[in-house]
């Protein structure tokens, strides 16, 4: 007696029960795992789960940069300025110094520190707009190893802390001494003032020049 119990299948190879089918049938994975996400996108052996990995990393690291502001205590102004009100940021025009290209900013401020800078629309150098340069200059003043006082290196090579007045009175009598040959470096600067003004110290000596560096 034929069996008439109800059979199902999806594929025909199914119905026909393909020996390949049946075989895929008791395994729970096609291929191992380590096979089907082991595929390069380079010479490097980048694959896809090293991918997935480093994506879910970012993303975590993205999402702790939105939190709130960290808990500091309040420590009342002596004499606070009429211009703040504590919780409500500053605007500040000012020139961004990170190029020659001088392009006007709005900075960002709260309780006088800086935040955040924007282009300046009625500057006609960029007229609202701000480079990525310039966006990332405001890190310069929180970068936690930039220099915060006077360091002199001695002839060893060893590196010093010393007082401004030390390190001013030390460039004095190196200057006095150096029979007219002077040497400046410094940014790109375009603005008169500053010109005229390093100008004027390069005129006090017979042998200068001056060197920008970008």
């Amino acid at each position: 007696m034929a069996d008439k119990k109800k059979r199902y299948w999806s594929t025909l190879e199914e119905y026909y029960h393909n020996p390949e089918v049946e075989r895929l049938r008791k395994k729970e994975f096609f291929d191992k795992p380590e096979k089907v996400f082991k595929q390069d996108f380079g010479p490097q052996g980048f694959s896809r789960r090293d991918f997935m990995k480093l994506g879910g990393a970012a993303a975590i690291f993205s999402m702790i940069a939105c939190g709130n502001r960290p808990v500091e205590k309040i420590v009342p102004y002596v004499s606070q300025p009429e211009e703040i009100t504590l919780g409500v940021p500053n605007y500040y025009a000012s020139t961004c110094t990170a190029c020659p290209a001088a392009c006007g900013l709005v900075v960002k401020t709260r309780e006088g520190r800086p935040i955040k800078m924007e282009g300046n629309p009625e500057h006609p150098v960029n007229r609202g707009r701000l480079c990525a340069r310039g966006q990332a200059s405001l890190l310069d003043l929180y970068d936690p190893g930039r220099l915060r006082y006077p360091v002199k290196i001695a002839d060893d090579g060893t590196k010093k802390k010393i007082k401004f007045a030390d390190a001013d009175t030390d460039i004095i009598e190196r200057l006095r001494n150096s029979d007219g040959k002077v040497l400046l470096l410094t940014g790109a600067y375009h603005g008169p003032a500053r010109l005229d003004l390093i100008n004027k110290f390069l005129n006090m000596f017979n042998d200068s020049r001056h060197y920008k560096y970008e």
